[in-house]
């Protein structure tokens, strides 16, 4: 039996990113320079293309 991602996959893969990009909003408001802020901001930023996709 093959595991594949299906469009339900994905699609949970986006909302758990966009939230964390949200999460990052939330906590660093004024976009700070330091890694974690930066590092949820990026994971974040795959919601696009995901969406693009679908």
């Amino acid at each position: 039996m093959e595991k594949r991602l299906n469009s339900n996959h994905l699609k949970i893969i986006a909302i758990v990113t966009m939230t964390i990009d949200h999460i990052a909003d939330l906590l660093y408001p004024s976009f700070p320079a330091e890694p974690l802020p930066i590092a949820m901001h990026i994971i974040g930023r795959l919601t696009a293309p995901i969406m693009w996709f679908l």
